[in-house]
């Protein structure tokens, strides 16, 4: 899909909010593109110091209590992912929202309270393979010993940045009627996720898992893409090594495929059956999740997520699960609208209470963590 301009009342009206909300705060809409190939309609405007994707994406589909993953899979093809840029242009410097979309993004700059362009990329196999690429760099960084093998790979990554520049492009203002559309209310989600309960899984994956976990490195996680069946887990995947403490998407993916060429949302949603669960090693953890598992599992992913805790001598402490639940969406909206209030307190108590809020909406997290069988 190929997108020729953007209605300059689109633009003027993203600037214009994001000009009225000042201290760095953007404005963003899901946006259509035309059968002409331009953008002249957009949903309302999502707004705030921390604009998730979840409440741009619900401009478009009312689904107040699925997981992004299913906001996500429920966009039409001619959908377009639209935000303000405050305080820089409209250059795209970082695209990662496509990667996570497969979508054209549109970035519009606001500069000293005017719009400064408009800049736009697209989906494409080559810049998938750059976030592969990203992405074991930033493990090869993890696993450099000497200080000259760590600065090559610095001067790798750096110029990553510079190649990641050149998947955007100038985007034209043209003089079109624009129009507004209200969140639908759709009968049937696109693509649904994961929501079986989980009650055990495989003493062999879990030893595999621990072996790996303490043979690589202490504190790094290793993790595999995993079999659900009638509620317990069996290996499906090859055991992959993540980092210190996380386990990039994509390596995660490239347990059950080869992903470089696709985006994260078709590798998630049909590279990468829908019968499967996320494994990942807790090292020095009883299993116990937080808040970062949960998005990244259920919420965005689709799937439920297991963690597996054990000490530095493989001894196994437990095994939690997270699973797909309309609790995610409450808390994600929860969280959101805490963040924006605490950002516009108007006294030391008001911040107070609202950051305190925050660390209760952690902990609900935490709560989700399930205890399964191990056998």
């Amino acid at each position: 899909m190929k997108v020729r301009g953007i209605s300059v009342d689109i633009v003027d009206k993203l600037v214009a909010k994001t000009i009225e909300m000042g201290q760095g705060r953007l404005a963003g809409s899901i946006g259509l593109v035309n059968k002409d190939g331009y953008i002249d309609t957009i949903t309302e405007l999502a707004f705030g110091e921390d604009l998730s994707l979840r409440s741009i994406l619900l401009k478009y589909s009312d689904f107040k209590e699925s997981p992004v993953f299913e906001l996500i899979n429920s966009l039409p093809p001619n959908a377009i992912i639209i935000e303000t840029n405050p305080g820089r242009t409209g250059v795209i410097s970082y695209p990662g929202l496509i990667d996570l979309l497969d979508i054209p993004m549109v970035r519009i700059g606001v500069k000293r309270e005017k719009k400064a362009q408009v800049g736009i990329a697209y989906p494409d196999s080559r810049l998938f393979n750059l976030f592969t690429k990203e992405e074991n760099l930033q493990l090869d960084k993890l696993w450099a010993n000497t200080m000259e093998e760590e600065h090559s790979v610095l001067e790798q990554i750096c110029d990553l940045n510079y190649e990641f520049l050149a998947f955007y492009q100038s985007l034209e203002e043209v003089e079109i009627p624009s129009f507004e559309i209200k969140a639908k209310s759709i009968d049937k989600v696109g693509i649904k996720a994961q929501y079986s309960k989980v009650e055990s899984i495989s003493k062999e994956l879990v030893d595999s898992l621990v072996q790996r976990s303490i043979e690589v490195e202490q504190g790094v996680e290793v993790g595999t893409i995993a079999k659900l069946v009638d509620g317990h887990i069996i290996p499906a995947g090859r055991i992959v090594t993540g980092g210190m403490g996380y386990l990039p998407s994509r390596k995660l993916a490239s347990s059950y495929i080869a992903s470089n060429e696709y985006s994260l949302r078709e590798i998630y949603a049909k590279k990468i059956p829908l019968d499967t669960v996320i494994v990942h090693t807790h090292p020095g953890g009883t299993g116990v999740m937080h808040s970062g598992d949960a998005i990244n599992g259920p919420d965005i992913f689709g799937r439920p997520i297991i963690a597996i805790g054990h000490n530095k001598d493989g001894k196994v402490k437990g095994a939690t699960v997270i699973e797909t639940t309309t609790k995610l969406a409450q808390l994600d909206k929860e969280y959101e609208q805490a963040n924006n209030r605490y950002n516009d307190a108007q006294s030391p108590e008001e911040e107070i209470k609202y950051r305190n809020r925050l660390h209760d909406i952690d902990k609900e997290y935490t709560n989700l963590s399930k205890p399964i069988k191990i056998c």
